[in-house]
């Protein structure tokens, strides 16, 4: 699953595509969403993506990690 994700120079996760557990997959889908209504924030933080999946700053880095292959900071998309 980690291969998959590390795969895609861009982020672009489908959880139809992978097998996760229905909690794994709600968890993706939730912090996919909220980056995504997001993206044009300029001061959108991992502080507002822990709020929005309700996990601390560890589990979600360690989630991220697990599943992606990404931290956080590499999950949010940075704008140059």
């Amino acid at each position: 699953m980690r291969k998959l994700f590390q795969d895609n120079e861009v982020l672009n996760i489908e959880p139809h595509r992978i097998t996760l557990t229905s909690t794994d997959e709600r968890f993706v889908q939730e912090a996919l969403k909220s980056v995504e209504d997001n993206i044009d924030d300029a001061q959108y933080s991992i502080d507002d993506l822990i709020r929005a999946v309700g996990m601390s700053r560890m589990q979600l880095y360690r989630k991220l990690k697990a599943l992606t292959g990404q931290s956080a900071n590499e999950f949010i998309p940075q704008s140059d």
